[in-house]
C-alpha cells in the first residue's frame, strides 16, 4: 500500500526494498508451515505446491501486471495486490494450523542441517529458480 501511496521514486524504491526483504522470511514461515501442515509423508508435495504457485505468479502475475499498469497507471497494480491481500489475510489466518506444542530450535540443530548434502542440493536448486 506504501508503493501504491507514494509520491516519491525514493519511498517507492524504499517500499519494493522492504518488500523484497520479507520474501525471504515468507519462503521460510511458508515452507515450514506448509511442511509441518503436510505431514512427513506429504512434505514434498507441499513444497511443490509452494514453488508451483511461485511460478504462476511469475509467468500469469507479472504479465498480467503489465497489463493493469497500462490500463489503469503505475499504481493501479499495487492497489490490486493491496486488496488481494486484504482478501487473503483472513484465509490464511484460518488455514494456518495451530503449532500446538514443539520443542525450540536450537543454533546446533540448525547448523547440523547444513552437514546434509540434500540440504545444498536444494540451496543450490533454489538459487537457480531464483536467477533464472
Amino acid at each position: 500500500m506504501v508503493a501504491a501511496l507514494s509520491d516519491s521514486l525514493w519511498l517507492l524504491l524504499g517500499a519494493r526494498f522492504v518488500t523484497a526483504i520479507a520474501v525471504g522470511a515468507f519462503w521460510a514461515v511458508g515452507a515450514a508451515i506448509a511442511t509441518g501442515a503436510a505431514g512427513p509423508r506429504a512434505r514434498a508435495r507441499a513444497m511443490g505446491v509452494m514453488v508451483g504457485g511461485l511460478t504462476l505468479a511469475n509467468v500469469i502475475g507479472v504479465p498480467l501486471g503489465t497489463a493493469f499498469g497500462e490500463a489503469l497507471g503505475w499504481r493501479g497494480p499495487f492497489w490490486i495486490l493491496a486488496g488481494l491481500a486484504v482478501v487473503a489475510m483472513p484465509v490464511i489466518a484460518r488455514q494456518v494450523p495451530d503449532g500446538g506444542e514443539r520443542s525450540q530450535p536450537s543454533m546446533r540443530t540448525e547448523a547440523a542441517a547444513l552437514r546434509q548434502l540434500r540440504v545444498w542440493v536444494v540451496f543450490l536448486a533454489t538459487a537457480l529458480f531464483e536467477a533464472g
